[in-house]
């Protein structure tokens, strides 16, 4: 009812996010923000591979650190790398126009993105930007197959594990599609 507590935003995507955080803000309470970064093995993708194999795959991966709202990647970047969540929020939008975007999904702590440029070495789809001061496991496929040739058993389980994250994924999509032609 008070003018002063009315909230305006962009577009539809910037209020959403501004909901899901408040949200999840009133959820934890007075809980303080996570600040710890996980370690590559406390990935969700990469969970319960044997350490030796771990071990391989750490013997690629490269650790970044990204400030808030810096950008990881563009639309149209060349690139065949893949990005691990060890600490922060990445949020992957289509450009639309150049005044609009389209929110695809917010990427947290734990997560993985762009294993699209990663599996098919094409330019890449989308944007990511970080939503905070983020530290990312970047692991790059040139590198990895250099490493999977000695192990190939590395790269079967990591496929596998990609190909069954990416047909969760185009679900996901599918289930919106569907709401957004039933609404």
């Amino acid at each position: 009812d008070d003018p002063q507590n009315l909230l305006f935003f962009d577009d539809l995507d910037a209020a959403l996010v501004f909901a899901e955080d408040e949200t999840i803000k009133r959820l934890q309470g007075n809980v303080s923000k996570d600040e710890s970064v996980l370690k590559l093995e406390e990935i969700e993708l990469l969970a319960g591979i044997p350490a030796n194999a771990m071990n391989t795959i750490k013997s690629c991966v490269v650790e970044k650190r990204f400030g808030k709202n810096e950008w990881v990647f563009r639309k149209n970047d060349k690139s065949d790398e893949i990005y691990f969540v060890a600490k922060g929020n990445v949020r992957i939008v289509l450009p639309i126009s150049a005044t609009q975007q389209y929110l695809l999904v917010n990427v947290s702590k734990g997560s993985v993105f762009g294993e699209m440029a990663f599996i098919d070495h094409v330019k890449r789809s989308a944007n990511a930007l970080t939503d905070d001061d983020s530290v990312l496991y970047v692991l790059s496929r040139a590198k990895f197959e250099e490493v999977a040739k000695s192990h190939p058993e590395i790269s079967g389980v990591l496929f596998e594990r990609l190909a069954l994250l990416m047909a969760a994924r185009i679900r996901q999509s599918n289930k919106e599609i569907k709401s957004l032609q039933e609404a």
